[in-house]
């Protein structure tokens, strides 16, 4: 085996080696499932938090004036909450940067890297074309 040769060492066949891959990711995914739907739950739960308690406020307000002031008074409060996460939210955006950064520079100092595994690609490519041709396996 060469050092450019993709096959392992232990021998592995090419389709033994994506169906280990294939195991492997679905066992990560179901993993990560389990976290993921927590936090989607956290997060339902939160927003029934928030409601009850703008229900709660909305009530507290309605002793003390109109329910339609009290649930309008409620409503702005969220209105100036949102307002200032959209805010800070888009703020923050702006200050992503989404070129990559260590990638980028990498790629850089190694220009002839991605046109010489094309070249081994293709030469590989017309190597199996010939043979082909030829009646060579």
């Amino acid at each position: 085996m060469t050092s450019r040769d993709p096959t392992p060492a232990s021998g592995l066949a090419a389709g033994q080696v994506i169906a280990l891959a294939k195991a492997e990711l679905k066992q990560e995914a179901l993993r990560a499932g389990r976290p993921w739907g927590m936090l989607g739950g956290a997060g339902f739960a939160g927003y029934m938090v928030l409601l009850f308690a703008s229900i709660a406020a909305w009530w507290g307000f309605a002793e003390v004036m109109a329910p339609g002031w009290a649930a309008l008074i409620v409503t702005a409060i969220w209105a100036v909450i949102g307002a200032v996460l959209y805010t800070q939210g888009r703020r923050r955006l702006r200050e992503v940067n989404l070129k990559p950064g260590r990638t980028g520079e990498a790629v850089s100092e190694v220009p002839d890297a991605a046109s010489a595994v094309a070249g081994q690609a293709k030469s590989a490519a017309s190597d199996v074309a010939g043979r082909a041709r030829h009646g060579l396996s």
